[in-house]
């Protein structure tokens, strides 16, 4: 089992190595394929911009689990 690598690694790609490319990576992704990647509490968000993409969010895939890491 030592030599195991799951399918999903190769396919998916290398992993941002900073805030920087992942930045690069959504305006991409926007730019390419029209999708969206935004975190609600994104500071370069309003506060009814970021109620609207969270209610987006449930509809589309229900209420999210709060996390009780922080």
């Amino acid at each position: 089992m030592e030599n195991y690598r799951c399918p999903l690694g190769t396919a998916a790609g290398q992993s941002p190595k900073n805030e920087e490319e992942m930045e690069l990576m959504r305006r991409a992704a926007w730019a390419k394929q029209g999708v969206l990647n935004v975190a609600p509490s994104d500071s370069r968000l309003t506060w009814p911009e970021k109620e609207f993409v969270k209610q987006i969010a449930e509809k589309l895939y229900g209420q999210r689990k709060e996390c009780t890491c922080e």
